[in-house]
């Protein structure tokens, strides 16, 4: 059962409404300008050139990928092809392992000549975009064969760039995901407005845009949910303390409800495999903005050890970050 308090503090507004916040106080963190179709449409542009962004090796499949993270205004990440599963992400960007592509998506493969994998740009099931892909140092595009057809390499999954036209705002409460995660399901975007202390959560990336672009903080992807279960996870706003609350309890739901919270639907759902708990957690010294979700056992050790209540197992997540 959610803890009710009564709140001294001035009204915050919702997610959904402009917040204005004194000038200095929060770094707006960006996201690419770019569009998917604007990507896809420098690849093509780069057809024909031989790409080495790193001077080293000559022109590779690594070196197309750098020179696309660094048209979508990113660090460009280094390594071997197969190194793309694991090295380091841009900030708002997603890995997901076997997930169907989608446009501007890079192509992760594993194996080929001495386990060093390959990368490529998606662009549909029957377009991509390869470098050095047939010991052909030029950038090429491959038509007519699937992505996932390439004899010596295996497909692996994709790196996400956070696309300027990644998803749209379902409705007024903008639960409706605007999130593909293909078969790894669907990811759990976390954020911290650090001006009321709140943690927010939403799968709808254009949800996640919106909010970093008026001042809170990204943190990443929380969890991976599943696309659907038969246990929803229910999102309730108080208009007077400024926070949201999550349940997948139908009992605090009608409770709070009662109480003046307003019932923004299902925001996401739990995993009824129980891969992996997401632990809740409540602050007794803050009179709103007093919960916390978590899948890291660190972070919910931590906050146990600095006096905050653990109140169990909130859902479960298919995966963590």
């Amino acid at each position: 059962m959610v803890r009710l308090k009564k709140t001294t503090g001035v009204l915050l507004c919702s997610a959904f409404c402009v917040l204005t916040f004194p000038a200095g106080r929060v770094k707006v963190q960006a996201y690419t300008a770019h569009t998917a179709d604007e990507a896809i449409a420098w690849v093509d542009s780069q057809v024909g050139r031989s790409i080495d962004y790193d001077g080293a090796y000559g022109a590779q499949c690594v070196d197309l990928a750098k020179a696309y993270y660094h048209y979508l205004g990113v660090t460009p990440a280094f390594g071997n092809g197969a190194d793309y599963r694991t090295n380091k992400l841009p900030d708002g960007w997603q890995r997901i392992a076997g997930a169907q592509p989608q446009k501007g998506d890079i192509l992760v493969y594993t194996a080929r000549y001495r386990g060093l994998g390959h990368v490529a740009i998606y662009d549909s099931d029957t377009s991509a975009y390869h470098q050095h892909l047939h010991a052909d140092s030029r950038v090429e595009h491959v038509t007519g064969s699937s992505y996932a057809a390439f004899g010596n390499i295996t497909y692996w999954g994709v790196i996400r760039p956070d696309f300027a036209d990644a998803g749209n705002a379902g409705g007024e409460n903008g639960t409706s995901s605007g999130n593909d995660a293909g078969d790894g399901g669907t990811a759990m975007y976390r954020l911290y407005n650090p001006n009321s202390g709140e943690h927010f959560y939403t799968k709808n990336s254009a949800e996640a845009k919106r909010l970093a672009s008026i001042g809170w903080n990204k943190e990443g992807v929380g969890w991976i949910a599943p696309e659907s279960s038969g246990t929803p996870v229910y999102r309730l706003y108080n208009q007077n303390a400024g926070e949201h609350h999550y349940t997948t309890d139908p009992n605090e739901r009608s409770d709070l409800i009662a109480a003046g919270w307003k019932d923004e639907g299902v925001g996401w759902y739990s995993d009824e495999q129980e891969r992996v708990p997401v632990h809740r957690q409540y602050n007794p010294n803050a009179d709103s903005n007093n919960h916390n979700y978590t899948v890291s056992e660190a972070e919910k050790d931590k906050l146990d050890s600095a006096g905050w209540t653990y109140e169990g197992i909130a859902w479960y997540a298919i995966s963590g970050r």
